[in-house]
């Protein structure tokens, strides 16, 4: 029988004054750090919740109009990291569209310090380019904007407001410049009178004219993998290789569909382009 132990008769051995205050002090140490444990592991679990992230779908808004979906992970309000799409595989004709670089970094995009998030005035007394602002409030922003439009409209006539093309997030819902006549000012103008518009932009201005007798049109036109129902592709000074990075996964459905259903492709380019290099028969 183990000293200490319960005997055999349901008695218990006789216990040391020494043995008692060792055990005494054992006992009451755990006691003392129960709390201190308990606290140890509500704050952890706190922290665990604190920190669990939630993932919301969005868009890469930059100056492009394939709107690349994005999943981004949100932690305490903050987008901590921006993810790919990954809900189908890569098989032709349902891939995955992935954003390249600029949407994959977009975090850096909505956190960079020189980010303007409240509306700046010139300071008064300042002439144009002296670079000196004064915040103010989207009140009164908004304010003195339809004060100047009135203005404006009253002495020139609607043909002064000009909606330019290009604005860094050609995809955003508010800011968009393309469709000309769908973006969120144009509609706005149309309640107003009209606007002076953009024709074309500044990549296809001239191309656009080509378009009717080539393709048949440019935004009702065939698909990239259309291509397979042909021998023969040819592009000529098109380089999606370089210039559609992303652009809804058109590099990848080009690069395969020739794969997949052994289209030749000839490039005709002054240079050496990368679509050349990976394309191109001759």
């Amino acid at each position: 029988m183990e000293p200490n132990s319960t005997n055999m008769s349901g008695t218990r051995p006789k216990v040391s004054r020494r043995e008692f205050m060792k055990w005494s002090a054992v006992v009451g140490g755990t006691a003392a750090l129960a709390p201190a444990l308990h606290e140890a592991t509500g704050a952890r679990t706190n922290q665990l919740v604190n920190h669990t992230s939630t993932t919301v779908w969005s868009a890469c808004t930059v100056n492009c109009g394939s709107r690349c979906p994005l999943r981004l992970e949100i932690k305490n309000g903050t987008v901590t990291r921006v993810l790919p799409d990954d809900t189908v595989g890569d098989e032709l004709g349902s891939q995955q569209v992935r954003a390249y670089v600029r949407g994959r970094s977009i975090r850096h995009r909505i956190y960079n310090p020189d980010r303007l998030k409240k509306p700046m005035k010139r300071k008064p007394g300042t002439k144009r380019g002296d670079e000196q602002w004064v915040t103010i409030s989207w009140d009164q922003a908004l304010d003195e904007i339809t004060d100047k439009m009135k203005q404006i409209k009253a002495k020139y006539g609607n043909g002064a407001f000009y909606i330019n093309y290009g604005t860094g997030t050609l995809s955003s819902v508010m800011a968009k410049s393309w469709p000309p006549d769908q973006s969120a000012f144009a509609r706005l103008m149309n309640t107003w009178g009209g606007y002076l518009d953009h024709y074309s932009d500044y990549s296809t201005t001239e191309i656009t004219q080509a378009y009717p007798y080539f393709y048949g049109s440019w935004v009702a036109g065939n698909s990239f993998d259309d291509a397979k129902n042909s021998k023969l592709q040819v592009m000529f000074g098109n380089n999606p290789a370089e210039t559609r990075m992303s652009g809804g996964g058109q590099v990848f459905v080009s690069q395969q569909t020739r794969k997949e259903f052994g289209v030749s492709t000839i490039v005709i380019d002054p240079r050496y382009s990368e679509t050349a290099i990976t394309m191109a028969d001759e």
